[in-house]
């Protein structure tokens, strides 16, 4: 059963491999590798490089086709051209610089002649039309001496003066880094500090959630470690109950992790022009490492729940038998770690990530549409998935409860019935109402992003150099504690998971487990778990069912 049990948990750790493998190469720099390239004023290079090479041989060995260019020296500037393409210098960005069109043009226009009569059969390649490559003023590119053309100004804006978002009026949170966007101005980052919160009510979020995820960590642990000591009597569709308690536990290291971190992961660190600014896109590996772990678990509660549901609606509603559900248990495994993968990649690949300064982890892009399809659509939909198939199995329950207290012959087992009932309907409330606090903050943040948003550059548009705007939108600023309760929610069901097992059954297991390790199997034996209230009534259960065909056959 253990190895089972393990063999399911690689499936759903493979899953998150899967996702690991896809996340994009973090710009590095490396020292050049090629002499056409080393009499210029640098001798380190980006990786990838324009064309997104990501090994110098790649890019040595095709810019060796354009080395008779360079010998004989068509232009002045071919070297610093070519070179800026297959050898990007390497700067403050994370990425290759393009050349300026006009450096294209010019290296264009020399060889021309050079192209029509030589005997090397060589051509202006398409991948050098000088059309791609950015003018001076638009974009930052490296004109003839390799120095980077810097294109934004960073004066602050007078208040009757409007700027619109074409002119990238972003002042000191301009990072010119594609995947960023802010106040719909592409290249644009969100300031870590003073946005929304200040520093106190930033550091007073952080604490309460670090308490909380310490807390929901160790409950969820323990819980694992007490069913890893004593498996006897967990099958399905009681053994669900694992692995979401499995999927809080990793949920919670999570946020542990972003907590110690203090927003490094989350955030960038301010540079003498830029201030520090919230991460986004998959470039960063903390962040993308922390996201792909805490998306997928996220999700993969969700699911288990489904799953925990639908199993005791297969066995009160639908005559299922234990071993009936076991037989299908691998379609669970198969549901539950699939649908999170398959979300978890799509997001990657969209490069939809954003580092949450509250929490210190990153997460979903809160732009709305983002927060709507991969987080409050999923979440709601499994979430009232999950409650349609306990409000089912609690009437089912109920229906074959009213039946045995009429039948005499099963009043001994009415009791364990009843305390199942029971532990079934607290079970539920105890995850459905938190995951409804969950959805609800999720949704306020996603329904108020774009008037906090405006609100907040009226207030700061000076301080940051922003354009600041000729009417004055209403006052509109976030609640820190609806983002406090949306946190407390998300761990209260992680320390409460424990409520399940129950205190005598750990207890017990404990009790048990030491016994078995001072070598007093004897006593141990007497007090082992042999088998759960779930399968004490299962028998009772199809018993019911069998009763009610033989009446309706009479």
């Amino acid at each position: 059963m253990k190895s089972k049990l393990r063999y399911h948990l690689m499936a759903g750790l493979c899953c998150l491999l899967v996702c690991c493998l896809t996340t994009q190469v973090e710009a590095v720099c490396q020292n050049l590798q090629t002499n056409l390239c080393s009499v210029l004023p640098y001798n380190q290079t980006v990786i990838p490089n324009y064309f997104q090479h990501t090994d110098q041989s790649v890019s040595k060995a095709e810019m060796d086709g354009y080395r008779p260019m360079i010998v004989n020296n068509c232009s002045p500037v071919i070297r610093q051209f070519l070179c800026s393409l297959y050898m990007s210098k390497c700067t403050s960005h994370d990425r290759a610089i393009p050349p300026c069109r006009p450096l294209c043009e010019r290296a264009r226009n020399d060889c021309r002649k050079f192209l029509s009569n030589n005997n090397f059969g060589l051509t202006w390649s398409d991948k050098f039309n000088c059309n791609n490559f950015p003018p001076v003023g638009l974009s930052l590119c490296l004109n003839e001496n390799l120095t980077i053309v810097q294109t934004v100004t960073t004066e602050p804006p007078s208040a009757n003066t409007t700027t619109s978002p074409s002119a990238h009026a972003c002042g000191n949170l301009q990072t010119r880094k594609a995947e960023y966007t802010f106040l719909n101005i592409p290249g644009c980052a969100k300031p870590c500090h003073k946005f929304y919160f200040n520093s106190n009510q930033i550091q007073l979020a952080s604490s309460v959630i670090g308490v909380m995820a310490i807390l929901a960590f160790c409950c969820t642990l323990f819980i694992i470690a007490t069913f890893l000591i004593d498996s006897q009597g967990y099958e399905y569709p009681e053994r669900s109950v694992i692995f979401i308690v499995f999927c809080y536990c990793i949920l919670s290291l999570t946020y542990i992790i972003g907590f110690m971190a203090q927003r490094n992961i989350a955030c960038n660190p301010a540079t003498s022009t830029i201030n520090a600014t919230v991460h986004q896109g998959s470039s960063k590996e903390g962040c993308t490492v922390l996201f792909l772990i805490n998306y997928f678990f996220t999700i993969a509660s969700s699911v288990w729940w489904v799953v925990f549901s639908l199993g005791w609606y297969l066995a009160a509603g639908k005559k299922w038998v234990e071993e009936g559900i076991n037989a299908v248990s691998h379609y669970f495994h198969l549901t539950a770690w699939l649908i999170p993968a398959i979300l978890t990649i799509i997001v990657l690949a969209l490069g939809k990530i954003e580092g949450d300064v509250l929490s210190g982890i990153c997460f979903v892009n809160t732009q709305s549409s983002y927060m709507y399809g991969f987080v409050i659509a999923p979440l709601t939909i499994f979430l009232l998935i999950g409650l349609g198939f306990s409000i089912a199995t609690l009437i089912s329950f109920y229906r074959i409860r009213r039946e045995m207290l009429t039948d005499n012959r099963q009043c001994d087992g009415t009791a364990e019935f009843e305390k199942l009932l029971k532990k079934i309907g607290i079970f539920a409330f105890l995850y459905v109402v938190p995951g409804i606090i969950v959805v609800s903050c999720y949704l306020y943040e996603s329904i108020n992003q774009a008037s906090w948003t405006s609100y907040w550059q009226q207030q700061n548009c000076r301080q940051f150099s922003l354009s600041c705007s000729t009417t004055s939108p209403p006052p509109s600023a976030p609640n820190l504690a609806v983002f406090i309760v949306k946190y407390i929610a998300l761990f209260s069901f992680g320390i409460a998971s424990g409520y399940w097992i129950g205190l005598q059954r750990i207890l017990t297991a404990w009790k048990t487990f030491c016994r078995r390790l001072t070598a007093k199997r004897g006593e141990g034996d007497q007090d082992s778990i042999t088998a759960s209230q779930a399968r004490k009534i299962m028998p009772l259960i199809s018993y019911s069912h069998q009763q009610r065909e033989i009446e309706g056959m009479t």
